[in-house]
């Protein structure tokens, strides 16, 4: 009896021992571990979704075209023997065709009208947006590349000589003769937002005051192409180290430089994305406008040159795969 008791009380030494006397209390059980929920994004935030485009259609045409743009709910394409062409976006089809100068290359629209350079006969035709008949053929300066439309006036971007040719709306005459100096290696462009005209030069863009008929400023790009500005952006093309540029229009500073294809030679952009033709490598890329990032390269066919923003969709013009490529963007 006297050996358990014994037993008894070393067992109770030993555990007062190990708990740290009577005097300490026992260490408190470890608390679990707080787990926190993810915090959603509030509704204004925008989640990018990395998928670029994809080409859904391709409108096949006989001849190769030169240009395309968009407006007035339709496609428009210009051709390499002299005509104009009306698509219909929905079924892809040419629903009409007028008569142009020699080898058209580009397009604008003014209430009423469409005009189209004629780099053939250095001339810019005017049609009547409903019929399609000829209304009016102005001379203008050596080999015509750009058209923009700005305050009351069409302006041309001739691409062998120093000038830009500015053209009243409503007279189809001749308003003025700008100098800007020698164009630049690739095809001179022209594009027009927030009061001023840009057109393109060797080593910068040129900002024509319409009030003034004057050059009011210039700023340095490497090698500038195919100019798209709108009222917070102008993005512009390096064809010599692919990359495009975005500038304040408002500054003229850089606001970033993003890498694309080789041989980028013109720009468009619906103010969501930036799009990009890339010449030597038969690629369109897609650049977030919001992030200024890139999304991601579109494969279109061979020889583009122009590329339009309109109906929701991306038409980019391929001169020897005789085809116009639409790319709709995912959303």
């Amino acid at each position: 009896m006297r050996a358990l008791a014994r037993l008894v009380v070393a067992a109770a030494a030993i555990t007062l021992v190990a708990c740290g006397g009577g005097s300490r209390p026992a260490p408190a059980p470890p608390l679990p571990q707080r787990i926190v929920a993810p915090v959603p994004p509030p509704p204004t935030t925008w989640v990018p979704n990395e998928r670029p485009g994809h080409v859904t259609a391709r409108v096949r045409l006989h001849d190769g075209p030169t240009s395309v743009a968009f407006a007035h709910g339709a496609l428009w394409i210009t051709h390499d023997d002299g005509h104009l062409s009306r698509v219909n976006p929905v079924t892809n089809r040419i629903v009409r065709t007028a008569r142009t100068g020699r080898f058209p290359v580009s397009i604008a629209f003014s209430p009423g009208a469409i005009w189209i350079a004629n780099s053939g006969d250095d001339t810019v035709s005017r049609l009547d947006a409903r019929t399609g008949k000829e209304t009016a053929t102005v001379a203008v300066g050596d080999q015509p590349t750009g058209l923009a439309v700005a305050a009351g006036s069409l302006w041309v971007a001739n691409g062998l000589d120093d000038t830009v040719t500015r053209v009243d709306l409503r007279t189809s005459k001749v308003a003025a003769v700008v100098r800007v100096g020698p164009p630049p290696s690739g095809i001179r462009t022209v594009a027009a937002a927030g009061g001023a005209v840009w057109v393109t030069g060797p080593g910068g863009l040129s900002r024509i005051d319409p009030a003034t008929n004057l050059v009011a400023s210039r700023i340095r790009v490497s090698s500038p192409a195919g100019p798209a500005v709108t009222e917070d952006a102008i993005w512009v093309a390096n064809q010599d180290d692919n990359t495009v540029t975005r500038l304040d229009p408002r500054t003229g500073r850089s606001v970033a430089t993003v890498r694309v294809g080789a041989n980028p030679t013109f720009v468009a952009t619906d103010g969501r994305f930036t799009w990009v033709l890339n010449n030597a490598d038969d690629t369109v890329t897609q650049i977030d406008a919001l992030t200024n990032r890139t999304v991601g390269e579109i494969h279109v066919g061979p020889r583009s040159y122009r590329l339009a923003v309109g109906g929701g969709a991306v038409w980019v013009q391929s001169y020897i795969g005789r085809a116009i490529y639409r790319i709709e963007p995912r959303r």
